[in-house]
């Protein structure tokens, strides 16, 4: 750990030289503005660094899998640096933050379930699905600028919740997280049906979402049905199996 931290160091302090250097450097004519210009754009990667010190250790060193709870500082300060530069280069600072702060919560997401990796704690992959579903769909509002569409981006609420049950299911196998996912996307089928008739005047999709939810299903419990086959004959126990000893 002290020599990934003495690591980190130096480099950020060639990087601080490197960018004293260029600043400290006499071009002639206007370049040296031009420069210098550009070096202040850069100023996000500083933040980069920063970003570093705290997703390097987890990755580098694997067998402390308790280090991966710096993935959540970690990977956030990266997408904020990441915003942060795009704004800077293109000037556009009220434009990028207004279309892409959802990539925070999304951040957050995928430190969820890279925790959920390093640590095999099936449990963190709850909030990473939630906090990912929302992320997802406030991303699309963000973009679009449909905010209003929230009216039946509701659904994605259940849907997560009931999504990251399933996903405990798999692997802890208890009936009742099966049962209490399966009423929860079960709920959002329903509220999607509803929102097909009440709001397709409105907005022409749901119209055909409805439907397409009704199709989707129906091929779902065909397949399943298919794949399952028939179960093969019992074949009746002879007078030997029958009479055998049962073994302690």
């Amino acid at each position: 750990m002290r020599r990934l931290f003495s690591i980190l160091i130096g480099l950020l302090l060639i990087l601080l030289g490197v960018l004293g250097l260029a600043w400290r450097m006499d071009v002639p004519g206007g370049a040296f503005a031009t420069l210098r210009l550009g070096m202040l754009r850069l100023w996000p990667m500083l933040v980069f660094v920063v970003g570093a010190f705290f997703v390097l250790p987890p990755l580098m060193m694997r067998d402390r899998p308790g280090l991966s709870a710096l993935f959540i500082p970690g990977i956030a300060i990266l997408v904020t640096a990441g915003l942060l530069l795009l704004a800077s280069l293109t000037d556009r600072w009220g434009f990028i933050w207004s279309r892409f702060w959802p990539l925070e919560i999304l951040a957050v997401a995928l430190a969820f379930l890279l925790m959920a990796l390093f640590l095999r704690k099936i449990g963190l992959t709850f909030p990473a699905v939630i906090l990912g579903f929302n992320g997802l769909a406030l991303q699309f509002t963000a973009l679009t600028g449909w905010w209003e569409a929230w009216a039946v981006l509701w659904v994605i609420e259940p849907l997560a919740v009931g999504v990251a049950l399933l996903v405990l299911y798999f692997k802890l196998r208890k009936r009742g997280l099966l049962i209490a996912g399966m009423i929860l996307c079960g709920i959002t089928v329903l509220g999607v049906l509803l929102m097909s008739l009440v709001l397709a005047n409105r907005w022409w999709v749901l119209g055909l979402l409805g439907p397409a939810v009704l199709v989707i299903l129906g091929g779902f419990f065909i397949i399943r049905a298919l794949l399952a086959g028939k179960e093969p004959p019992v074949e009746p126990a002879t007078l030997e199996e029958l009479h055998a000893p049962v073994e302690a």
